[in-house]
């Protein structure tokens, strides 16, 4: 998998692992793609309450 999304196994590893900090938008819908899932996005009917992380 980590050929055919274009990056190091070993990223794909840490990727697995919550451990890369700033992955690529287009890397994580490729991801998404090749295991055959994808993301739907919506409009909230009223703004959602803030998170503290």
């Amino acid at each position: 998998m980590a050929q055919r999304l274009g990056v190091p196994r070993r990223w794909l590893i840490e990727f697995e692992h919550a451990r890369v900090p700033n992955p690529e938008f287009s890397t994580i819908l490729s991801a998404l793609t090749e295991l055959g899932l994808s993301l739907d996005v919506r409009k909230t009917p009223q703004p959602a309450e803030l998170y503290e992380w």
